[in-house]
């Protein structure tokens, strides 16, 4: 039995003959335990109306849950990023800041390039949001992993600096008297964008939070 399983199994039988859990706590911490590590025993035990200690749930981090996780990441920031190059790439079309027929001709290339992103990544993405959703219906518990709630911060700090990067560039586009209707049209679907993805993995991240 390993230091972790001995001193788990110690604070279940101290909780289960009914001493309190500071007068636990004090004395594991007298016998040279960390700190730390006797608050994880604690916390793996709930306090409840029964006279046995209760279990909480135990998320075990797996390579297939952080696979999941990292392929979700993946797929919709490739996704945002196709999103927002078409668009970019459809109002340099719309408004072309030159009639040079090679230019258009990269243009539309470009366009290309990104609907075959999205051709590809959309499915994707949506195999593997459906596949998580169905983990989390089957354990609810999985809700409470640290690599869910990782990935979503992760994501949400992404995508935060990508709005603050567009803030930076329409203040800067201002103050310099250059903002025009095509760098605006571009502004707000950049910023459409990250707020999406913002939103979307800041639900996750709410779920996190309440099933904790």
């Amino acid at each position: 039995m390993s230091s972790a399983d001995r001193l788990t199994s110690f604070v279940h039988q101290a909780l289960a003959a009914g001493h309190d859990r500071p007068s636990i706590e004090r004395a594991l911490l007298r016998a040279g335990w960390h700190k730390r590590s006797v608050e994880l025993a604690l916390g793996q035990w709930a306090d409840t109306d029964l006279n046995t200690p209760v279990p909480r749930p135990n998320i075990q981090v797996s390579a297939k849950e952080a696979f999941l996780y990292a392929f979700l990441i993946t797929t919709m920031l490739i996704c945002a990023a196709n999103v927002v190059s078409l668009s970019f790439h459809l109002i340099d079309i719309w408004w072309p800041k030159s009639e040079d027929s090679e230019f258009t001709g990269v243009i539309n290339s470009l366009i290309n390039g990104s609907i075959a992103a999205l051709i590809v990544f959309v499915p994707s993405f949506a195999w593997v949001h459906t596949a998580i959703k169905n983990r989390l219906r089957q354990y609810p518990e999985a809700a409470m992993s640290t690599v869910r709630n990782w990935a979503n911060h992760i994501a949400m700090f992404l995508a935060a600096m990508t709005l603050l990067y567009n803030l930076f560039w329409l203040i800067r586009t201002i103050l310099e008297s250059e903002l025009s209707l095509p760098d605006l049209g571009k502004m707000v679907c950049l910023a459409a964008v990250s707020g999406a993805v913002l939103l979307y993995f800041r639900a996750g991240s709410g779920k996190v939070a309440k099933a904790a």
